[in-house]
């Protein structure tokens, strides 16, 4: 009988001790959940406020919708849609420079697709400006700087991009326009005014001056800080400084029958040299694939091509009479 008590005694002893340890590891758990939801706490404490986040969410929603609707609307050639819907997407994304210049890029193509070549101008440039790492802005600015005939500032465009880290065939690519913009700034050609005020060749001094008075007041450099950044403000006011000053000559000449005449004098001249250089390198072409062809048929007894030499002088010198007759002019801008 003391035995069988004993062992109920040790029973007992045994089972309150499990009692201990499940209470034990119930008040562990507890205090770990608590532990947990204490921790979670902070954690949301160091998120910004829902209602701030949730703004935050608004917008990036905002300006992917204004993103997609522009590139749809410019697919579709609705131009000028497409502008008024990457201005909104700029204002949206104010104080975001990334986002900031590739707005200013696509605004730029909008307008140069609407022939507004100053306004497309003063966007390239800010864009360059807010966002230098945008290698597309550059190559817009560069490109609108072509073919506006402003050569030196296009081979300046180009050679800031060829300083930027590109792929092989944005290299090779930019490397070769360089190249065909010095080309084409020996021959003295002068900027384009007409394609600058947005103009016809054909319009006389009272178009011109319309058109003179909507670019100037457009890029009047106290006018440029509408609905923006500061930042962006102060890149189109550099932008829109110079716009102010080359629209400002370009109504000075335009509606100057004397200057006039001079100016697209050396526009003339300018576009007979390119004629000519253009004809002398496909003549130059052909002539060297045909004593390719020679070469290969008569086995080299064709004497050396003399034939395709004699072709080249007669043609060069048929060309060089027209152009010593223009070469004694006056170089104009």
């Amino acid at each position: 009988a003391k035995s069988q008590q004993e062992q109920q005694e040790q029973q007992d002893e045994q089972g309150g001790n499990a009692d201990d340890e499940t209470k034990k590891d119930g008040d562990d758990k507890k205090k770990g959940n608590v532990n947990s939801e204490d921790d979670k706490v902070r954690e949301l404490g160091g998120l910004p406020d829902p209602e701030g986040l949730l703004a935050l969410l608004n917008k990036a929603a905002g300006i992917g919708k204004s993103k997609e609707d522009g590139r749809e609307a410019f697919l579709k050639g609705r131009h000028a849609a497409a502008l008024g819907l990457y201005t909104e997407a700029l204002v949206k994304s104010s104080g975001t420079p990334l986002l900031e210049g590739l707005f200013l890029s696509n605004i730029c193509a909008c307008e140069q697709a609407l022939g507004k070549y100053a306004d497309a101008l003063s966007s390239a440039g800010t864009a360059v400006a807010i966002a230098p790492a945008f290698i597309k802005s550059h190559s817009r600015l560069a490109t609108l700087y072509w073919e506006l005939d402003m050569l030196p500032d296009s081979a300046a465009a180009y050679k800031a991009m060829l300083e930027l880290p590109l792929e092989r065939n944005e290299e090779m690519q930019a490397r070769s326009n360089l190249a065909a913009v010095n080309a084409k700034a020996k021959n003295n050609r002068p900027v384009n005014w007409y394609k600058l005020l947005g103009v016809e060749a054909s319009s006389g001094a009272t178009d011109i001056k319309k058109a003179y008075r909507q670019l100037a007041l457009v890029h009047h450099p106290d006018k440029a800080g509408r609905r923006v950044s500061a930042d962006v403000a102060a890149a189109r006011a550099e932008m829109s400084s110079k716009l102010f000053k080359q629209v400002g000559e370009a109504q000075r000449v335009l509606t100057n029958d004397t200057e006039r005449a001079k100016w697209e004098g050396a526009k003339g001249r300018a576009d007979r040299q390119d004629a000519y250089a253009a004809a002398t390198q496909r003549t130059s072409a052909a002539s060297a694939s045909s004593r390719s062809s020679a070469s290969y048929y008569t086995d080299g007894f064709s004497g050396g091509g003399g034939a395709g030499s004699r072709h080249d002088h007669r043609y060069a010198s048929h060309w060089s009479d027209l152009y010593d007759d223009e070469d004694g002019g006056d170089s104009y801008y």
